[in-house]
């Protein structure tokens, strides 16, 4: 149970890491078209943060303050 969390706490963790550099790669670019896929892609990493952010809170990993 405790490598589980670990492994879904690294993901989690790269996902969130993963929305600022998208964020930021996406500013760089030359085009609104590119600029909005970065924030396309930005977003599916936060969905998936919130997946593993709710499945943390169902293990009872997390209170139900922290999560709110």
């Amino acid at each position: 149970m405790i490598i589980e969390f670990k492994k879904t706490s690294g993901n989690a963790l790269d996902a969130c890491h993963s929305i600022s550099r998208n964020i930021a790669e996406g500013y760089c670019r030359r085009n609104l078209k590119e600029y909005l896929n970065f924030f396309n892609i930005s977003l599916g990493s936060c969905g998936e943060f919130h997946s593993s952010y709710y499945s943390f809170f169902k293990a009872d990993y997390i209170s139900k303050d922290e999560f709110e």
